[in-house]
């Protein structure tokens, strides 16, 4: 397993997917993570300093076919919440994150 986003991202460069060469557990186990970690407005972790995560995740989400698989079972008014809660928060975690 990745301990560091920077591990991932090396080896996103060397393929499409956490797994390997094919979708596999791996992929499937952190899409869970990730995708939550982007619903709540958290995506800047990654964006900047590891892009090919954020390329993975939209693949991902792709594959999963996003809607069916997750965004159904969200409530539009609770999907808001948690980005709004998110978006309060990131400055902080930001701030959090750059000194680790």
């Amino acid at each position: 397993m990745h301990r560091t986003f920077s591990e991932m991202s090396a080896d996103l460069n060397e393929g499409e997917r956490v797994s390997g060469p094919t979708f596999g557990l791996a992929d499937l186990a952190l899409a869970c993570y990730f995708d939550r970690i982007e619903r709540l407005s958290f995506a800047g972790l990654w964006e900047d300093a590891f892009p090919a995560v954020g390329t993975w995740l939209s693949m991902i989400q792709t594959r999963l076919n996003d809607t069916t698989a997750v965004s159904d079972f969200i409530r539009e008014s609770i999907a808001q919440a948690q980005r709004a809660s998110g978006e309060v928060h990131w400055p902080e975690l930001r701030g959090l994150w750059s000194n680790i």
